[in-house]
């Protein structure tokens, strides 16, 4: 017999709440520190997670000024929407003082967060030949893969290779969503991104290329 999933709008809600009151932990921290046995501990742990910017915002608000973002648009579309990344979008996207960057839902927490980040890899760009997998690197045609959208998003605004910015200025915030309700969760799961997405903000949340 199958199992069922049944939607829990308070559950949603609340688990959103739960989120945005949750204190980030520095990325070096899980990665290097303390935290990263608590960061192990989430392999196969399925839940919804946001990536923040934690550092001194007038970085990363000098580098948005200067580098104007784009998207690429539908396949039928050759050229480029020019996105502007403007104070209030900011300021939407800022909760206890720190910016929301991204938001994202998974089965796997330790694997999907490991994703955006390839935190071992200096540059996302060059295959292991040396051979540049886009046209050129940060730029805004194709994506060097399909996971690290959070460093992509970061490396085009910066224009430069994101790790030393990562781990000086980047935090994350998790929240488990399986215990005895991980059938539910499968299908709540995607409402609580859509509500997280709506409430929060985040930069590189955006997309337009469908």
């Amino acid at each position: 017999m199958s199992a069922t999933a049944t939607f829990d709008k308070v559950t949603i809600d609340e688990s959103v709440q739960k989120l945005e009151a949750i204190s980030p932990v520095r990325v070096k921290e899980f990665f290097e520190g303390k935290s990263k046995d608590q960061f192990l501990r989430l392999r196969k742990k399925a839940g919804v997670y946001a990536f923040w910017w934690v550092g001194d915002s007038t970085v990363l608000r000098k580098e948005i000024n200067k580098q104007r973002y784009q998207l690429k648009g539908p396949a039928n579309r050759e050229d480029h929407i020019q996105i502007i990344i403007c104070e209030d979008w900011i300021k939407a996207a800022t909760c206890e003082d720190r910016i929301c960057l991204y938001v994202g839902k998974t089965t796997n927490l330790n694997q999907r967060i490991s994703g955006h980040l390839r935190y071992t890899v200096k540059d996302i760009w060059t295959d292991s030949k040396g051979n540049c997998r886009t046209k050129e690197p940060f730029s805004f045609e194709k994506k060097p893969n399909t996971v690290s959208q959070l460093r992509i998003g970061l490396e085009r605004i910066f224009h430069d290779h994101s790790l030393d910015y990562i781990k000086k200025n980047i935090a994350i915030s998790w929240l488990e969503l399986e215990d005895n309700e991980e059938v539910n969760n499968s299908l709540n799961r995607f409402y609580i991104e859509d509500k997280m997405v709506a409430d929060l903000f985040p930069i590189f949340n955006v997309d337009v290329e469908r």
